[in-house]
């Protein structure tokens, strides 16, 4: 039935007879196939990028920039006054070995797209492909984008200004294991969390075990940081903006009191208030605690991806164009994953679609583990949805 819904949109929207509708579902299975067979970590998607390059010349579009092993391509539209539009695909893949045993399995020893990326990226191409059959008023920048899992993809792109000053709108969407094919979900405002790691070093005086007072043992005063850390999320922090320490380090031998322990973990906020209240708390554990020195160093990750108020009956309607208006669904609970599509969100109208990609009645299968593997029907899905939103912006922004 949602092929048949497929099949039928394609025609009547994008002017396709069936033949066509079949060859596009058949050229952009073999392009996530292709990119699924031969991931690339973040930063080494040279052959990924090379394949993306030739693949949008093959079907027309040339003009092309590359940015480090990320690519922005341009569909032009025929009004050189309007704001231009961007979707955004991101490319690069995880160190997992893979295990899902299909014919396109990776092919790349300890490395597969287990985060969907693949799918990303064809969603982006097949969207462009769409989008050249459209009488655009505007310009469209399909950018493919290097290391989202590093969250270092996104500022590459915007600090090469590649992009417009100002767009009108940008899109992307995510593959989500916990809806159902024909599943999208729309939720404004924030839909994925800021991302801040941390590292904590606890600095005392190394000396033998049976003579304690002759040195400074920094283990009882990582306890205490620790309770610290705890007191913070106590204090202000909830279900949707937390710390959490996940690495402890320290100590070689039984008998010997070490100089030094280090803690690290994550913070991870929907809100940027209390996001705040937590760093401040954070850093101020930096000094002298029980005669140690305490060290404090935080790193930022994704900030928070904010869905425009701007762009909120664009992407309902695009979803009810594609898929109908059962489709549209809430967001089941709060996303604490960070996106570094975040960043985009910061300057531009930004809207970020969570596209389901499991069977009804298949086992939930979890991001980032050797089996996850997005359903195929997930590929038509989302290069038409972000198609659509575009052609919407096109029309009434």
């Amino acid at each position: 039935m949602l092929q048949i819904v497929l099949f039928y949109y394609l025609k009547v929207n994008f002017n396709l007879n069936q033949a066509n509708s079949d060859a596009l579902r058949v050229q952009l299975n073999n392009f996530r196939n292709h990119l699924h067979m031969h991931p690339e970590l973040s930063n080494q998607e040279f052959k990924t990028q090379e394949f993306i390059e030739t693949s949008l010349k093959e079907i027309g579009i040339t003009n092309i920039n590359r940015v480090g092993t990320s690519l922005v391509a341009c569909v032009k539209g025929s009004d050189s006054s309007r704001l231009p539009i961007a979707i955004r695909g991101d490319i690069d893949a995880l160190p997992i070995q893979e295990n899902t045993n299909v014919v396109f399995e990776s092919v790349v020893p300890g490395v597969m797209h287990a985060c969907g990326h693949d799918v990303h990226s064809t969603w982006a191409f097949g969207a462009a492909s769409l989008l050249l059959q459209q009488p655009l008023k505007s310009d469209v920048y399909i950018i493919f984008q290097q290391a989202e899992e590093l969250a270092t993809g996104a500022l590459s792109i915007i600090n090469n200004k590649v992009l417009p000053k100002h767009l009108n709108a940008i899109f992307s969407a995510h593959v989500d294991p916990r809806y159902n094919i024909g599943e999208v979900v729309h939720h404004e405002g924030a839909i994925s969390a800021a991302s801040h790691h941390f590292s904590i070093n606890i600095n005392g005086k190394t000396a033998h075990a049976a003579r304690p007072k002759e040195g400074l043992n920094p283990i009882p005063v990582a306890a205490q940081v620790i309770a610290e850390v705890n007191k913070i999320n106590k204090d202000v922090g909830n279900n949707t903006n937390f710390i959490t320490i996940t690495q402890i380090n320290g100590g070689v031998q039984h008998n010997i009191i070490p100089d030094c322990v280090s803690l690290s973990g994550t913070i991870r906020c929907l809100d940027s208030l209390i996001q705040d209240q937590i760093l401040m708390q954070l850093v101020a554990l930096k000094g002298e605690l029980s005669h140690a020195q305490v060290n404090v160093e935080i790193n930022d990750g994704s900030p928070i991806l904010h869905n425009s108020t701007l762009l909120k009956s664009i992407a309902k309607s695009a979803i009810e164009k594609t898929l109908g208006g059962s489709s549209k669904v809430d967001l089941k609970m709060p996303n604490m994953a960070s996106e570094d599509f975040g960043y985009f969100s910061q300057i531009y109208p930004a809207w970020y679609f969570r596209i389901g990609c499991t069977k009804t009645g298949s086992p939930f299968i979890p991001v980032h583990t050797p089996e996850f593997l997005p359903h195929e029907d997930t590929i038509l899905i989302g290069a038409n949805l972000l198609a659509n939103a575009v052609i919407l912006t096109d029309q009434n922004l």
